[in-house]
């Protein structure tokens, strides 16, 4: 979709979900000048056709007779292409109930019918001209951002690099600590930047996973082993117990390794020195399950509904560095494999967290 001017809108990929064929021309001979459309008369066919497709605007009846516009809404917000793609719903039931569950769902507006042509075309270009809006300042946002860890990425990287050679040479046991914790520093703030980009990422263009075979064994020892010195430094045993049967799931390995990368980074950030953290990974109910377990500080009761969420950090309660991102990337990197994610803890005892893939 382009936006001309701030007038003007063209070629807006635009899809229609309506029982009634009539509806459908109704509406088409409105929008057909400045979009491409495309429409459906059984929501369950749309479902099947449009999983890997990305629209402008959908506008779909709210009360279909093989799936309701709300329960199909549901449906395609749980796949990142129509993630956060805005809904224009219609219908002739218009009691207040109807009217609000649909401005319930984000990016969402109402119209009642009958149309009347002039205002319904109104209202649908007004809305793609806000979304295009919102996409360019989206855009602009991205930029800054990517320019921003790019920049700050380069030198981390290369100071990894000399400080793992500088490692190479057999310092003194003096030397040698102060470079592995220089060391330890670096990896922690690649980490960050790292979280700061794939958020942003997430949050304007959804996440597109690249799947493979992966060997999940290699994989999380291989994150284990990216982080052995930050447990080295404060003493702590990180066991990993897994079963004699390898699971190779098909996944986007950089983006599961940046789950586990953060996982493993948290569960050390807030453990006691001189402990251990439990890593288990098994195959159950055809699903691959890893459980990662600290025992320490632990999460109070009244903060755990909200963990997940952007921004949600308990950091500053604990005098450490933290935005929030970390745990809200895990789950939607989790959820976006077909994956569920839970979390455990208790105040003073420590933090489980267990996620599962389909293997």
């Amino acid at each position: 979709m382009k936006l001309e001017s701030t007038t003007e809108i063209k070629n807006a990929n635009i899809l229609i979900v309506d029982n009634n064929i009539n509806n459908i021309t109704e509406l088409k001979s409105l929008i057909e000048d400045f979009s491409t459309v495309e429409f459906f008369q059984n929501p369950i066919d749309a479902l099947n056709e449009i999983e890997l497709k990305k629209y402008d605007l959908i506008i779909l009846d709210v009360n279909m007779q093989e799936l309701s516009g709300f329960k199909f809404v549901e449906k395609i917000r749980l796949g990142y292409q129509n993630l956060m793609t805005p809904i224009l719903f219609l219908s002739s039931v218009t009691d207040s109930e109807t009217i609000v569950k649909c401005y319930n769902f984000e990016s969402a507006s109402f119209m009642n019918r009958p149309l009347i042509p002039i205002i319904a075309k109104t209202q649908i270009l007004n809305i793609l001209k806000t979304e295009a809006l919102k996409t360019s300042i989206d855009k602009e946002k991205e930029n800054f951002v990517a320019t921003l860890t790019h920049d700050l990425k380069s030198p981390i990287n290369a100071e990894i690099c000399a400080l793992k050679q500088l490692l190479k040479n057999k310092p003194s046991n003096y030397n040698n600590e102060m470079l592995q914790e220089l060391l330890n520093s670096a990896k922690y703030m690649k980490l960050i930047t790292d979280n700061i980009l794939c958020f942003y990422k997430q949050r304007n263009n959804g996440l597109s996973l690249n799947k493979e075979f992966v060997d999940f064994e290699e994989l999380v020892s291989s994150s284990i082993n990216d982080l052995k010195y930050l447990a080295n430094d404060k003493n702590i045993k990180i066991n990993f117990k897994h079963d004699k049967l390898k699971p190779n799931i098909k996944l986007d390995f950089l983006e599961i390794k940046r789950v586990i990368n953060n996982l493993i980074s948290n569960a050390i950030e807030y453990s006691y020195s001189n402990n251990k953290i439990d890593i288990s990974l098994n195959l159950k109910n055809n699903k691959c399950v890893f459980e990662i377990r600290d025992y320490g500080i632990g999460i109070d009761t009244k903060n755990i509904k909200n963990i997940f969420e952007e921004y949600v950090s308990l950091a500053k309660q604990h005098k450490k560095t933290g935005f929030g991102l970390g745990l809200n990337i895990c789950k939607k990197i989790i959820e976006q494999h077909n994956g569920q994610i839970s979390i455990n803890s208790k105040y003073g005892s420590g933090t489980s967290i267990k996620f599962s893939l389909p293997a």
